[in-house]
């Protein structure tokens, strides 16, 4: 899945963000490990990773070839009728 952003796609979104709202701002003071806006990148990077990665899943629920489990579970039922063979998987 090549469209999905990574998470040092997310971390540089956030850096840049960061410089273009506060001229006072360098790429050396937000890169620098340790120092506030540092952490802040990497904080940002992170709920944006975990927000992209619950989307994907979501969006892999809706379709036949890449849904499983309960999703795949609830595909089946709502487009086709049919219930998974509970006996089959024990």
């Amino acid at each position: 899945m090549g469209d999905i952003p990574t998470y040092e796609d997310l971390r540089r979104i956030a850096r840049d963000e960061m410089l273009s709202r506060n001229p006072r701002l360098t790429l050396e003071i937000i890169d620098r490990d340790g120092s506030e806006t540092n952490i802040l990148s990497h904080a940002a990077a992170a709920v944006g990773d975990e927000v992209v990665g619950a989307l994907a899943q979501a969006i892999a629920g809706i379709y036949l070839d890449s849904a499983t489990g309960r999703a795949l579970d609830r595909l089946a039922f709502s487009k086709y009728g049919l219930v998974r063979d509970r006996k089959a998987h024990v």
